[in-house]
């Protein structure tokens, strides 16, 4: 008898735990949130301050589709983010002079939200790594759709649609190791992806077009992987490359599609001879005769495609979501669990 009620109290505490463990908070206003799981049942209008300051760890924030925009003036963010182990999703963020800012985080999520009409950058990181951007739209920013700055490294920029920025995505000033897969880049102003100082990064299976530069590599860079992109029909360049003091070395461009040969430049082809050529490295571009007859940029006469056809590679969705557990919650299930077993086995 004792034994089925202690296993009877056994279930139904384990059953709260797990209630525990899921349990959001509503809120309905602008605020800072601390460790724990909330949902926004309402859409904000707001002003005069930042929305949501974050600055503890392991928080979960699920708008739940609802806007959240500023109405007013001023330097304010839609969301200040400097806690870890965190998630932020379906927010519609709106007018604000960034709509997320990341400082010094790591290992959050940003997922299915719509970035919009900030007077500076759509999402902007300083110093922040090992994040994951997926499925988001970031759209009519003034500044960078996502903005990478101050060895913002490791970070993973996936299934994005970015348009209409004055830059869709920047990596700069030494952000590196970073994952730039599977986006669409689109009708943005000046560039589509803007490298500058950075090194090491994986570029690939991204769709870049419309845009006044498709990708524009500035200063030095090293290791920098650009591979399996359509890079096409872009306005002014497809491919820009302006080399700094000593020029990017060991940079990688294979098997993109690059579109019309007339929008590839470098102000020294030296830098890129070796993995830029054709015949070596599967480039696909067109139109040589737009140089006349030196073959010039196409590294010799037996390196240039004048039929090829712009293949659409086909989208790769790779990266893993998940939520973490908070620590209170964490603390408060290994305490109970503890406490059940020894309940149970005495």
């Amino acid at each position: 008898m004792k034994q089925t009620t202690n296993f009877l109290i056994f279930f139904f505490l384990l059953f709260f735990i797990l209630l525990l463990s899921v349990y959001s908070v509503d809120i309905d206003s602008c605020q800072i949130l601390n460790s724990g799981s909330y949902e926004l049942n309402t859409s904000i209008i707001h002003s005069g301050s930042n929305c949501f300051n974050i600055s503890g760890n392991n928080v979960i924030l699920d708008c739940q589709g609802n806007n959240i925009t500023l109405n007013s003036g001023g330097s304010y963010y839609g969301i200040y983010l400097t806690g870890d182990n965190v998630q932020i999703s379906n927010c519609i963020i709106s007018n604000f002079s960034q709509g997320i800012r990341l400082i010094s985080n790591t290992n959050t999520t940003i997922q299915l939200n719509t970035v919009q009409h900030s007077v500076g950058n759509g999402i902007y990181l300083s110093g922040s790594t090992n994040n994951t951007f997926y499925l988001n739209r970031i759209e009519n920013n003034s500044g960078y759709g996502i903005g990478a700055f101050s060895t913002s490294s490791n970070n993973n920029i996936t299934s994005n649609v970015l348009s209409g920025n004055n830059y869709a995505v920047g990596l700069t000033q030494s952000s590196n190791n970073n994952f730039l897969i599977s986006n669409t880049i689109k009708d943005n102003f000046l560039n589509g992806i803007f490298l500058s100082y950075s090194n090491n990064n994986l570029i690939s299976l991204n769709t870049v077009t419309g845009n006044g530069i498709g990708f524009r590599i500035l200063g030095d860079g090293e290791g920098n992987n650009l591979t399996l992109n359509n890079i096409t029909e872009n306005i002014n360049y497809n491919i820009n490359m302006n080399s700094g003091i000593s020029g990017p070395y060991q940079n990688l461009i294979y098997n993109n599609n690059l579109g019309n040969i007339s929008k590839i430049y470098s102000d020294d082809w030296s830098y890129w001879d070796i993995s830029f050529n054709l015949s070596t490295q599967g480039n696909t571009y067109y139109n040589n005769s737009a140089f006349g007859t030196g073959l010039t940029y196409c590294f010799g006469a037996g390196n240039c495609d004048y039929g090829a056809t712009i293949t659409v590679f086909p989208l790769i969705i790779t990266p893993s979501i998940t939520s973490s557990l908070f620590p209170i919650q964490g603390f408060l299930s290994v305490l109970t669990l503890i406490s059940l077993l020894f309940l149970y086995f005495n």
